[in-house]
Formats: structure tokens, sequence, C-alpha cells
């Protein structure tokens, strides 16, 4: 249980660059757990099924991959000074971090991967002080309205519809939902009010109907599924492939649906099935095969998209570069898994409008890039 150790007292202590240029602060606000984790009965951790469940609510695989940039970052010249705290959901831990007297007075960036209700505050702050904040997993627009200091990397739902609206124009759009949706259907709302405001046709169909009467045979057939249960879709899936109907359509489903033990992928064989991503980590690029090595000789650990270690190293390693070099755009860099395309929202801050579309092929995951 090194992991554990180590992580302790790196939050103890801190970490810093030891270069002659100007030192620049970074404050990390992260949900590590520590404590939870450092009081675990180790003895009962009897497989790797047990170790995952005691790190689920812990963000350390984040800040591992961000110590992987921060050394890279200080190998290069640059002086850094990270102060990392461990922000749960507690609110008056967290505003009594933000007020103490420990903190340098001058805060370069604030990296804060939190949710929910902690955030707002975290902004307010940022705002009063005038310091950049980057915040990796919000999704609500309204973070970045009104403050110029915020970062959101989270891209809306739109900039999804707006894809393929710019590389499938005139496609034959059909919106596979279920009469009962989830609570959670923003991304499907966001498809009809994008469409719609921008006059681009499409047809919406319940999941227990089949597409096949809608497919278009003189245009490209795009098929977007919600979120909901994947059973009628699987029925009527089946019905297209055993009936030998012409699968002249792109499938998108839900990236969630990929997690599902529901789903047997092979039984979808023939069909172009496609969705769209926030992190995307191709394992054969040598960058990816370099931050693996590095990764586990350092922590005895695999990284994984799941546990945050590829977007806590590109998270460093893009924006505390941005800041040590004068906020002109880092260079020569090749995140793992984000792709970042910085817009600023009029009148507030920045926000990331870079989603990834994923083609499955053969069971294998490839990037498309048009």
């Amino acid at each position: 249980m090194k992991r554990i150790f180590f992580t302790i007292i790196v939050i103890l202590f801190g970490y810093s660059g030891c270069f002659s240029q100007t030192t620049k602060n970074v404050l990390f606000l992260i949900p590590l757990r520590s404590n939870d984790i450092a009081q675990a009965d180790i003895s009962q951790l009897k497989d790797q099924h047990d170790i995952e469940r005691l790190f689920s609510r812990s963000l350390i695989g984040f800040w591992e991959g961000a110590q992987i940039a921060l050394e890279e970052i200080s190998a290069e010249g640059y002086s850094v000074n990270v102060i990392v705290r461990d922000i749960t959901d507690d609110l008056s831990l967290l505003q009594n971090t933000l007020n103490s007297n420990y903190l340098p007075q001058n805060i370069d960036l604030i990296i804060a991967p939190v949710y929910g209700k902690m955030f707002p505050y975290i902004a307010e702050f940022a705002k009063e002080h005038k310091i950049p904040t980057v915040n990796p997993f919000a999704k609500k627009e309204d973070i970045v309205e009104d403050n110029p200091y915020i970062y959101k990397l989270y891209p809306t739902a739109a900039s999804r519809a707006q894809y393929l609206a710019e590389h499938y124009p005139h496609s034959n759009i059909i919106l596979w939902q279920s009469p009962n949706p989830s609570k959670n259907q923003n991304e499907n709302n966001e498809y009809e009010s994008y469409f719609t405001e921008h006059q681009i046709p499409y047809t919406i169909i319940m999941d227990s109907v089949s597409i096949a009467p809608s497919l278009s045979s003189t245009r490209e057939n795009i098929v977007i599924s919600c979120k909901t249960g994947t059973n009628s879709y699987q029925k009527s899936i089946h019905k297209i492939l055993n009936n030998r109907i012409k699968q002249n359509f792109i499938w998108i489903i839900p990236e969630e649906w990929m997690h599902s033990a529901d789903i047997n992928f092979e039984n979808f064989s023939g069909l172009e099935i496609r969705f769209f991503t926030n992190y995307f980590v191709d394992s054969k690029d040598e960058k990816v095969q370099v931050f693996n090595y590095n990764f586990i000789e350092r922590y005895h650990n695999i990284p994984t998209i799941e546990t945050f270690a590829y977007q806590g190293y590109d998270v460093t390693n893009f924006f505390v570069r941005l800041i040590c070099n004068d906020f002109n755009i880092p260079q020569n860099i090749s995140p793992l898994s984000y792709e970042f395309q910085m817009r600023n929202v009029p009148g507030g801050g920045y926000e990331n409008v870079k989603t990834r579309f994923i083609r499955m092929q053969d069971l294998n995951l490839q990037e498309i890039k048009e």
C-alpha cells in the first residue's frame, strides 16, 4: 500500500520546483479522502476489486497523474510551488482552507476537480482574488457566466449536435428516444434544441419502434439513442440484423453503454457504432505508453481513465504551462486524454468545446478525426 502513504506525505509537505525563474503558486483542491483511506484495514483488501472500491470516491489517481506532469515541467526549468489540500464535501473545511493564513498571498492557478455544491464557493474565491481556476468535471454552463477566471473543461452537449451538423450535413437524423425518459436527459434535449434552433430537420421515434421505416435510401442516416435502458434498442436492432435490412446508418449510442454488462457488442457485428466522449486514450500512442510505464514504475498501479490519472496529467501539464508562459497557449504538447479547444464565453470565462467522436470497429475503438 505504498500508494496511500505517499499521497499523505505529499499533502503535508507539498511540492515545488527549484529553478531561478519567477515561481508560480498552484493550489490543488482535490477530494482525496486521505483520512478514510489511511484508516482502512489493509488486511481486508483481498484483491484488485477491493482496492478499487476503497479508492472509488477518491481522486488520488488525478493527483498521481498531476505529479508526473509537475516533474516534467520542473525538469524543463520552470519553478512551481504546489499546495495540495484534501477537499471532500465539507463546506466548512473548504472555507477554512481558502481563508487559511498558510496559503501564499499570490496564488497563480487553482485546479479544482470537484463536483456539486463545492465549486460555487471556489469560483467566488477565484473571482474575488482574480485567480484562474480550472474545473475538469463541472457540467453546468453557468459556472463560467460572469466569471472571467473560470476554465470549464467539460464540453456542453450542444457541441455534439454541432459536430454532427458540421461533419454530416444534410443527413437524415433520427432521435431514438424512450417514452419514459430518465431525469437526466440534458444531452437529448440539447440535440433537439440545437437542431431546432439551426433549422436542421430531424425525426423523433420511440425506442420500442424499429428505425427501419425511417431510414433514408438517398441520404446518410444518423441514429442517436438516449441514455435510458437498452432492452428496447437491443430488440429492434436484432430485428434489423435478423431480417437483413440494409444497415445504412451510423448508430450513435450513449458512452455509458460501453460499460454496461447488459450489452454484448459482438451481437451487433456489422453495425456502424459510434459514441461521443470527453476523454479518450489511444493505448497505441507512444506518449501514452511512456506515461503508462512511468506511472506503473512509480505507483505500482495501472493508470485508467476511470481513476482520472490521464486527466490529472493533462490538466496540470496544460494549465501550469499556460500560466508559466504568460497565458500563451502551450505548444508542442500532446494531451493524453483531452483535446483542449477553449472558447471565451461573452462576459465570462472559458469553456472547452472539443468533444471526441469514437468509432467501434471489430470491438476496437478508434477516434474519428475529420
